[in-house]
């Protein structure tokens, strides 16, 4: 019996005189690659082989029942198609049964002619080809379901070989100009394993055909006699290939999907739209590929642009904070002054009363005693016990122990006073040393804008806090500013919400920034968080210098941008619903119309 690379038609009869017939309506399709073999009835069990037709001529009905049975019931002929010839169809066995055994064709023998066959034969075989093709394309695509890229292609070279009983299957790229005259492997496989990917040059070989005529080139056998000149065909034992051109989307050429054997090729017509199908698919995956690096190049490309625009927006930052810090130190000047004129106050009192407590020193007293002690020295024993002057040293001495006991306290008392206020004043010029007065420039901007360029300086921290944050912009909003001032009032407030909420699990950190236009006409800014919040009485508190709920804060942030907005005719409001309900901070400005800012009404 024929291998399993053989396609045959067959004849299973108990008939002999049907076979001439049959075997002349093969000869008619022989340009199909098939074979006729006839098989003598009853047959117990179907050869191995793939037998896409046959025909099974019986005389008795029933016994060609029992032959069908044995026919369906193996494997290799799970796809045949049978065509039954009776003697008499009146005894045709009914449809049902005949469904039931996927019989295809019934005919009378005597309509056994070559012309009237020749066209069944032909369609036959290509139902059964176009099956096993799908099959095998089914099965290839089942393995690479998962699969993308390099991958995938693997997956094709391995399972063509596989499937189609090849030795050899690759799939090449054609480099760049001015290499383009060099194909590199992407995925070769050979006999059982991939091996390591090569480069090749195109000329005078099979591969230069496919790519130059832009088809599937096929030679079936002998091709390195076809190619002399080719010697890794000679090298690796080839004598049959078939090769297809791997094509972009714009139709250029990516490379191509070929197949080679150490044996002739019998199936090529059948193998061709396999192939042709997954050259198609590998272009597919290749083009993916080529798209994914340019798009991780261009990524890279990006990233080092951001990379560098994130270090001029963090000078910037630095420059825009420092501005901000001076001009904002410089406002609240007054208030610091203030501030340290109440210390000094403070500690005038206390100097004045150390030299009230200094000048009452009771030194007369002290000398008087001694002057007195030392002309009794001879019987000052006699002096201070008999004596009506000597009785009173004693008095004398121990009131004076109280009062400079007392006035010691009240020195110490007010020294510490000084020296806590000086500490004081000493920390809040330090402070204000730390910022240097800046300009004011007035600038037009839109305060949606504003709010993008603070997130752009914050979004490093807000994103390192799993912070987020949701922004709903109103239409253009146009204000008159002073734009590192308004930068650094929406940064505290940010920061503050920011500050607010990282006591809350990650997935619930939420800032919500809302611009709008109010009826009054006047622009304004919400920064809603649903962080800690605060009590009423903080609440009258929060704008004030120095004041701070937070154990690191220094109580410049609000204070100053309170400052910063009144400057610019805004205002600063602050909201919650109570300790653990969040915060919402909303400020005001005046529009800006033709370059100038409104009054607010």
């Amino acid at each position: 019996m024929p291998g399993p690379s053989t396609l045959k038609v067959v004849l299973l009869t108990d008939c002999p005189d049907v076979e001439a017939s049959l075997s002349a309506a093969v000869s008619k399709v022989s340009d199909l690659e098939v074979g006729f073999e006839v098989w003598s009835a009853p047959l117990a069990v179907i050869p191995e082989g793939e037998w896409p037709v046959l025909f099974l001529a019986m005389r008795d009905p029933a016994k060609a029942l029992v032959q069908l049975q044995v026919i369906r019931n193996a494997p290799v002929c799970s796809g045949t198609r049978i065509s039954l010839v009776l003697d008499d169809p009146v005894r045709c066995p009914p449809e049902a049964v005949l469904r039931l055994y996927d019989v295809s064709d019934v005919r009378a023998s005597a309509d056994i002619h070559p012309k009237s066959l020749c066209h069944w034969i032909r369609n036959a075989l290509q139902q059964y080809r176009d099956q096993r093709e799908r099959k095998v394309i089914d099965e290839i695509l089942g393995l690479g379901r998962l699969a993308t890229g390099t991958d995938y292609v693997k997956l094709i070279v391995q399972n063509l070989a596989r499937k189609l009983g090849y030795k050899y299957a690759f799939v090449g790229r054609v480099l760049s100009p001015p290499r383009e005259r060099t194909v590199r492997t992407v995925s070769l496989w050979s006999g059982d394993h991939f091996v390591e990917n090569f480069e090749y040059q195109l000329d005078e070989t099979p591969c230069d055909q496919v790519l130059s005529g832009r088809r599937v080139c096929v030679y079936p056998i002998s091709v390195h006699r076809t190619f002399p000149n080719d010697h890794e065909l000679k090298e690796m034992g080839v004598v049959s290939y078939i090769g297809c051109p791997i094509l972009n989307a714009d139709g250029s050429l990516l490379g191509l999907l070929a197949c080679l054997d150490t044996k002739p090729m019998t199936r090529v017509e059948e193998h061709k739209p396999i192939i042709e199908f997954f050259a198609s698919r590998a272009g597919v995956e290749l083009e993916r590929q080529d798209s994914m690096d340019g798009l991780r190049k261009l990524n890279e490309i990006l990233e080092e642009r951001v990379a560098k625009r994130t270090e001029e927006l963090e000078q910037t930052h630095k420059v825009m904070v420092e501005i901000a810090h001076r001009a904002g130190m410089a406002e609240i000047a007054t208030g610091v002054l203030h501030n340290i004129g109440n210390l000094l106050n403070s500690v005038r009192v206390s100097s004045d009363l150390i030299k009230i407590a200094v000048d009452d020193s009771h030194l007369p007293l002290i000398h008087r005693i001694n002057e007195m002690i030392e002309t009794h020295k001879g019987d000052l024993g006699s002096f201070l016990d008999h004596d009506t002057k000597g009785t009173l040293v004693t008095e004398c001495l121990a009131q004076l122990e109280l009062a400079l006991s007392k006035k010691f306290d009240l020195l110490g008392h007010e020294s510490g006073i000084i020296l806590s206020h000086t500490k004081t004043i000493s920390q809040v010029i330090q402070t204000q040393q730390a910022y240097a007065e800046g300009p004011a420039f007035l600038e037009s901007a839109d305060l949606n804008d504003l709010v993008r360029i603070t997130l752009e300086l914050m979004i490093g921290s807000l994103d390192r806090h799993r912070v987020k944050v949701i922004c709903h912009f109103g239409d253009e909003i146009p204000v008159t500013v002073q734009k590192a001032k308004m930068i650094q009032v929406l940064g505290n407030l940010l920061q503050n919400a920011k500050e607010a909420v990282l006591a809350l699990d990650k997935r619930h950190r939420k800032i919500v920034i809302s611009t709008f236009t109010a009826r009054s006409g006047r622009a304004g800014l919400s920064v809603k968080d649903n962080g800690v919040g605060f009590t009423a009485p903080e609440r009258e508190r929060l704008f004030k210098f120095g004041f701070t709920t937070k154990e690191t804060g220094h109580g410049f942030g609000l204070h100053s941008s309170h400052i910063f907005l009144k400057d610019m005719d805004g205002t600063l409001t602050a909201e919650s619903a109570g300790k653990g309900k969040g915060a919402v901070f909303t400020l005001t400005l005046p529009m800006a119309r033709n370059g100038r800012i409104e009054p607010a009404p």
